[in-house]
């Protein structure tokens, strides 16, 4: 584990300012400049933390504690005032559906996932709407999960399912109408690079990433996104673009 910090300005990585707290399985929010560090796990295997850190662009600041400590679970948000955090193993190993809003100071209880999950997408959607996509229920692997949710900002409601079930994959994404996930597991211990695109009802298999990839992280939105990291350990960084529709006038004569 670690605290290593690090940014990217469109063509190489910077370290920063470390964190405060090493740990894994931890998800984030925000910006390079306004962010949220939250959860994970910290020393050992049973060792689940609801650690909070705050970004400003030039350090990190321990906040408000999650509700419930957990890892591998799904987040994303605007910036380090405003976040979500939802699902996840907390302990003693059980998984849980819980969904939690982060307003810049602490963190309060919303409306529950619709299923018990972790290592879902993480990245992508604000703290008023985003997707759950993805992820497995006990024990890994066996029950690698397909289903999709929508936050709304109130609840979570249950849409098209992925093409592919998989888990520890990562995502990228505006909101719940704009949406696109990428590598994982499918089947157990077998890494995959397809990536799916969301357009507010179904997904829609497209380019797949250069290579196969598991437990990364992605972030961006479905036209400018980036996937790094991930298992072996991986240190590649894959950029995605999606072309811009080019609108065109025809005159009638």
């Amino acid at each position: 584990m670690t605290v290593l910090n690090e940014s990217y300005n469109g063509s190489s990585w910077t370290e920063l300012a470390d964190g405060n707290t090493a740990r894994k399985g931890l998800t984030g929010a925000g910006t390079t400049t306004s962010a949220l560090a939250v959860g994970g796990n910290a020393a050992s295997a049973d060792d689940d933390t609801g650690k909070t850190e705050s970004w400003n662009g030039s350090a990190w600041t321990e906040v408000g504690d999650l509700s419930t400590q957990r890892r591998e679970h799904g987040g994303c948000g605007d910036s380090n005032t405003a976040a979500l955090a939802f699902g996840g193993q907390a302990e003693p190993g059980s998984l849980t559906g819980d969904t939690e809003l982060w307003n810049g100071s602490a963190w309060t209880e919303l409306n529950n996932l619709n299923l018990n999950r972790q290592q879902m997408a993480k990245g992508g959607g604000s703290q008023t709407s985003t997707l759950c996509a993805g992820g497995f229920t006990t024990p890994p692997g066996s029950n690698r999960k397909d289903e999709t949710e929508s936050w709304n900002g109130t609840s979570w409601t249950e849409v098209a399912d992925l093409n592919e079930s998989r888990y520890r994959l990562s995502g990228a994404g505006a909101d719940n109408e704009s949406f696109m996930v990428f590598s994982g597991d499918s089947p157990p211990g077998s890494a995959t690079a397809k990536t799916e695109l969301w357009n507010g009802t179904s997904w829609t298999e497209t380019t797949d990433l250069n290579a196969t990839q598991s437990a990364g992280s992605g972030s961006g939105t479905t036209s400018n996104a980036l996937s790094f990291g991930g298992d072996s350990p991986r240190t590649a960084t894959e950029e995605w673009t999606s072309p811009t529709p080019t609108t065109v006038s025809f005159t009638v004569s």
